[in-house]
């Protein structure tokens, strides 16, 4: 789990990094930005706060399918 979300994060970056500049205010403030970044777990939005929003959600495998919990 730690690995795909660091690799997520850091498209995150580089994201930004290409789109704001490579000052580290510009950085941050295009961090803040970005909504709906599509990573390989999801669709990920920073908060203000600079919390990310991480879909998680916990799968059973259930006729050979994926499925959610309940």
């Amino acid at each position: 789990m730690l690995t795909v979300t660091g690799y997520d994060i850091v498209g995150m970056i580089v994201k930004a990094i290409r789109t704001s500049g490579d000052t580290p205010d510009d950085i941050r403030r295009c961090l803040l930005d970005i909504k709906d970044y599509e990573g390989v777990i999801g669709l990920l939005s920073i908060q203000p706060d600079g919390e990310v929003d991480i879909p998680l959600m916990p799968l059973v495998i259930r006729k050979g399918k994926p499925t959610p919990f309940q």
